[in-house]
């Protein structure tokens, strides 16, 4: 009972695990969300700044060129830092995944595992039941408690299957030493 006790209990222990890594899950994803806003903000402004940029050139030709170039290490910097970024995303999501997985894994193992431990098998059914079969025909109901002063031992007995052959009448054997149990 103690060994099916400390299994739930363990088997409780991975369940809030599971549970911690969901919430844990849901952070990140609030995260993702949030870099996936920035990203598109971030596209808005590059887009906008192209636009500027263009407006510049065609308005004031070669005198802007050294400003412009460095706008345009700037926008190459930002756009390799949202394709990181996107990698990273992708990245975090396979890893949810797995660890879904896995912890899924884990509690069916730990559910399939638990349940052939404590359930008996049809065959270990029908054996027990043969064995209590096999014991009830052998003593198996006799009724037992303490009697007398000194709280001996002692089983019911059939009062009217005991009329045998004893010195007194009762019982059976050479002096009705031997008594009829109750129920056989």
């Amino acid at each position: 009972m103690e060994v099916q006790q400390a299994e739930l209990t363990k088997t409780i222990a991975k369940a809030r695990s599971a549970v911690d890594e969901m919430n844990k899950a849901g952070h990140a994803s609030a995260l993702i969300i949030e870099k996936s806003t920035r990203i598109a903000v971030e596209k808005g402004v590059q887009s906008a700044l192209e636009g500027i940029q263009q407006q510049a050139r065609s308005a004031l030709g070669d005198s802007v060129n050294p400003a412009m170039k460095a706008l345009q290490g700037i926008t190459a910097r930002a756009e390799q830092a949202e394709e990181n970024l996107h990698q990273a995303a992708k990245s975090i999501s396979w890893r949810w995944a797995a660890i879904w997985a896995f912890t899924g894994c884990t509690l069916l193992t730990a559910v399939v595992g638990l349940s052939m431990l404590l359930v008996p098998s049809p065959n270990e059914i029908a054996d027990l039941r043969a064995n209590v079969a096999a014991l009830e025909t052998r003593g198996g109901k006799v009724q037992l408690t303490q009697c007398g002063p000194s709280n001996r031992l002692c089983a019911k007995i059939d009062l009217k299957a005991n009329e045998g052959k004893g010195t007194n009448g009762d019982g059976w054997g050479k002096e009705g030493e031997w008594r009829i149990l109750q129920g056989y």
